[in-house]
Formats: C-alpha cells, sequence, structure tokens
C-alpha cells in the first residue's frame, strides 16, 4: 500500500494566498517530519553507532560522497537504498583504482575488473572478496531478484551495515592517507557546512584522543566540573556590549584545565572584578564551575568566587 496526499493543489487562489496557503502546510509538514524523527531517534542513534570509524581520509572523490550519503540511508533504516548506493560507490572505486593503476578497464564489468586488480596485486585476495559480495548483493538488489525480495527488514538492515562496513574498510586500507593539520580540516568541514558545530565538538574530541593522545573525555558520572586554583589573569574583557569575559590560565595545577581558558562573567562577576579593581597579570585564587555536556566535554566556564588576590604583575 501506498497513501500519498502530502500535498494540495491551491492553483485556484491568487498568488498571494496561495502562497500563504502553501506556506502553512510546509510548516506542517516540517512538524511531521520532526515528530518521526523524533519517534525513531534511538533507533536511528543505535544504527550510527554500527558506523565504522576510519578517521579522515582527504580528497574529493565521488565515491567518498556516495559513502556519506549511503551511510545516512543506512541510519534512516533505508537499507535497500543504501545496498544500492554502495554498489555504486564500490564501483566507482574500483574503476579509480584501475585508472590510477594504469589499468585498461573502460569495457570491463565490475566483475572482470576487480579479477583483473586482484591478477596486477592492486588489491588483496581479502578485499576483492568484501568488493565482490558488495558486487553480488548490489547486482540482486537491483535487479531485484527473488532472493533478494524475500530478505526480511532484520536480515536487509544486516547485510546493508556488513557491506557498509566493508566498503569503509577498503577504502581506508588502500587510499593514501593525506597529512592535514585538524585546524585545516575542521575550517574546512564548517566552512563548507559538512557538519554542525555540535558534530564538530564530538569529532575533535575524539581526534584528539585518537591522533593526539589527547583525552578530553569527562567521566559521565560527572554533571559539572568545579576546580578550586590559582590563575593567572591572561586578559579582561568587559568593555564589549555582547560578551564579558576574563581569560585565565591555571598555575597551581596546570595539567587540570587547558591553559588558556575564558571565563564567561556575569553582570555581578563585572561588578566583583571592578570593586576587586582587578588588573591583567595578577594572580588569583578562585573556584570555577562548568558544566558537563553530552559529548562528555565542558561547556562555558563560570565564577564561583574569588578568595584572594595577588595584585603583583606576573609574568609567565
Amino acid at each position: 500500500m501506498y497513501f500519498d496526499f502530502i500535498k494540495t493543489s491551491y492553483s485556484e487562489e491568487d498568488e498571494l494566498t496561495r502562497q500563504a496557503y502553501e506556506n502553512r502546510d510546509k510548516e506542517h509538514l516540517g512538524k511531521i517530519i520532526i515528530d518521526k524523527i523524533a519517534g525513531d531517534i534511538n533507533a536511528i542513534v543505535e544504527r550510527w553507532w554500527k558506523l565504522e570509524s576510519i578517521g579522515y581520509l582527504g580528497g574529493n572523490e565521488k565515491f567518498l560522497d556516495l559513502l556519506k550519503e549511503a551511510e545516512e540511508l543506512f541510519c534512516f533504516s533505508n537499507f535497500t537504498g543504501c545496498i544500492a548506493l554502495i554498489g555504486i560507490a564500490a564501483e566507482e572505486f574500483s574503476k579509480y583504482l584501475a585508472e590510477t593503476n594504469n589499468l585498461n578497464h573502460k569495457n570491463l564489468s565490475q566483475e572482470i575488473r576487480l579479477k583483473s586488480l586482484l591478477e596486477k596485486s592492486v588489491i588483496n585476495k581479502e578485499l576483492y572478496n568484501n568488493l565482490n559480495g558488495i558486487r553480488i548483493l548490489r547486482n540482486q538488489c537491483i535487479h531485484y531478484n527473488q532472493k533478494f525480495k524475500d530478505l526480511n527488514l532484520k536480515v536487509l538492515e544486516s547485510k546493508a551495515i556488513s557491506i557498509l562496513n566493508h566498503y569503509k574498510t577498503a577504502i581506508s586500507n588502500v587510499l593514501e592517507r593525506h597529512e592535514m593539520a585538524i585546524e585545516d580540516i575542521l575550517e574546512k568541514t564548517i566552512s563548507e557546512q559538512k557538519f554542525s558545530f555540535e558534530e564538530f565538538k564530538l569529532k575533535n574530541r575524539n581526534y584528539l584522543k585518537a591522533v593526539e593522545g589527547i583525552d578530553l573525555t569527562i567521566s559521565p558520572n560527572k554533571s559539572a566540573i568545579v576546580f578550586e586554583s590559582l590563575y593567572y589573569i591572561a586578559e579582561i574583557d568587559i568593555q564589549n556590549d555582547d560578551f564579558k569575559e576574563m581569560s585565565l590560565v591555571d598555575i597551581d595545577s596546570q595539567k587540570v584545565i587547558p591553559l588558556p581558558f575564558v571565563l564567561d562573567l556575569t553582570l555581578p562577576d563585572v561588578q566583583k572584578v571592578k570593586e576587586m579593581r582587578l588588573e591583567e597579570k595578577n594572580v588569583i585564587r578562585a573556584t570555577v564551575i562548568a558544566n558537563v555536556t553530552s559529548a562528555g566535554l565542558t561547556e562555558e566556564w563560570k565564577l564561583l568566587n574569588i578568595k584572594d588576590v595577588y595584585r603583583g604583575k606576573y609574568e609567565l
């Protein structure tokens, strides 16, 4: 069964009235989409969690873009579409390998192309088996034969995640990894709107742990972090109308908080800074607090109290 009627025509109305009707319907459609995703959010997250993590691969090859689309299809339970798209991506990847290794493949089927790549030692037997398995399942999907039709949803999901992760492993093992600073990667992906700021924070956290050996993740048992220490005042900015802040450096226990860090000031905090006549290069003994986000990272640091001030002009 297929029941549509997701929209109707307002052609009998004048342009302005028609637009008003359509805008209202679109707003309601947006609510339907949000409700649909919210109702399935736990399952979407669980499917996303099944995806293998392969780090960063440079380049602008189409088979990388197809991977992103296939992952989203899988996460939103579009398993048949995922299988079909991974089949296309794997074939594009095989063509790329043939071209970069100067193999004549223009008139070859994917089956023969993979055998040629294996014979020329461009790929090993394990990679050949994985890519050939993708080819076979993709053909069953595209031709929609009886064997593929008989797959229930659970088996279909299992096969989709299997070939998806096999494909990710294949490109990860074969493609050359380009050295690129994390700042450049993040700037590029954010500027091109590849992912949101929340996704950036999670991926940056995981990158620092996996590549730099810096683990910023806070225990799930903690909802907030509170520290008392000696802090060097690197900068005071309370003249800006949009925000008030103070940059501090922990000089008592340097491994506790990444150095330096920014303290967001409330209006009462600003008044306290003025009353205590705090200046840059002073040292304060203070207590600061930050809530822990769902990504296991600290949010904005806030001031709880200032217990003492050392008014000398210190140099770090």
